[in-house]
């Protein structure tokens, strides 16, 4: 087999929204290591198409009405070279707005400002899928680069020490947290999730131990209840993130008991009077107190 072997070959065809494909995507480009002969890993290659969709999709549903995803994702090219490389385009979704060209710039600009070195005005969320991206390098893969129309940004070691002083929380409390799990990931032993509570933050990362798994995997898609270490930024009202020591799996809506699955449940509620003897009862006594409170001298 040769060293550059085009499996999904790209194409200059415009899509159906008559725009060229190859405008708006990127290329994960990767090496293996020296002593695998450049050759990448198959649990290596799925964890950097995750985090690489992770980063896409995240920046899409932050730009988009309503958290929805504006953008479909497809492989526009995967070559098998030294390196290796792998392209994905957008195409937007029907009835949904065009923030393709926010999408793949916004990682290149990102990494920008990281290398000039600012300190703040950064989407932790994103930090966090560019940290994930770069977690590989020097350890099971030689490189990684990022490619879009000739802009080049190398996720270097140096780059992941610089995210992780970004990501490091401010201060941390040990409590409770409840939400809806989603989006885990496994691979190389990240062990992730995103939590979207009902009320509060928008989203947290949650770390969990390996042991964890199982219930995290039962999880997918439920609402839960965590309890653990929940970290927090100075300029932030709500945790960003929470680092899990246990977790309670919540019933699903449907098996809630219904209303009349509570009839008589509250049988002495009344003192043995009818229902319409004792609202008429508590109408007369808040009566009473209304007219009290109005005698009343200031």
């Amino acid at each position: 087999m040769s060293t550059d072997q085009s499996i999904v070959p790209k194409t200059d065809e415009p899509d159906e929204a008559g725009t060229d494909p190859n405008e708006y995507a990127v290329t994960l480009s990767m090496e293996g290591l020296p002593k695998h002969k450049g050759q990448i890993r198959l649990n290596d290659l799925i964890g950097e198409l995750q985090s690489l969709k992770a980063l896409l999709v995240g920046i899409d549903r932050a730009v988009s009405p309503d958290n929805n995803l504006s953008t479909l994702f497809t492989i526009l090219d995967l070559r098998r070279s030294n390196p290796s490389e792998v392209t994905v385009a957008g195409t937007p979704k029907a009835n949904a707005p065009d923030v393709r060209s926010f999408v793949f710039a916004e990682p290149f600009n990102t990494i920008a400002r990281i290398e000039e070195g600012r300190e703040s005005g950064y989407d932790y969320d994103l930090l966090e899928d560019l940290r994930a991206l770069v977690a590989p390098v020097g350890k099971r893969l030689q490189t990684v680069t990022l490619v879009r129309n000739g802009q080049r940004s190398a996720l270097t070691p140096p780059l992941r020490e610089r995210i992780d002083s970004l990501l490091q929380p401010h201060y941390t409390d040990y409590g409770f947290i409840q939400g809806r799990l989603e989006a885990a990931n496994v691979h190389a032993g990240a062990n992730t999730f995103k939590l979207y509570p009902r009320c509060g933050p928008k989203k947290l990362t949650g770390t969990f131990p390996t042991e964890m798994r199982e219930t995290v995997g039962a999880a997918l898609g439920r609402d839960v209840i965590v309890q653990g270490v929940l970290k927090y930024r100075t300029e932030e009202q709500y945790a960003h993130a929470v680092t899990v020591e246990s977790m309670k799996i919540l019933p699903e809506a449907s098996a809630a008991p219904s209303f009349g699955q509570f009839a008589g449940a509250f049988g002495d509620l009344t003192d043995g009077m009818s229902s319409e003897e004792w609202l008429e009862k508590r109408r007369a006594e808040k009566h009473e107190e209304l007219l009290a409170l109005m005698s009343i001298n200031p």
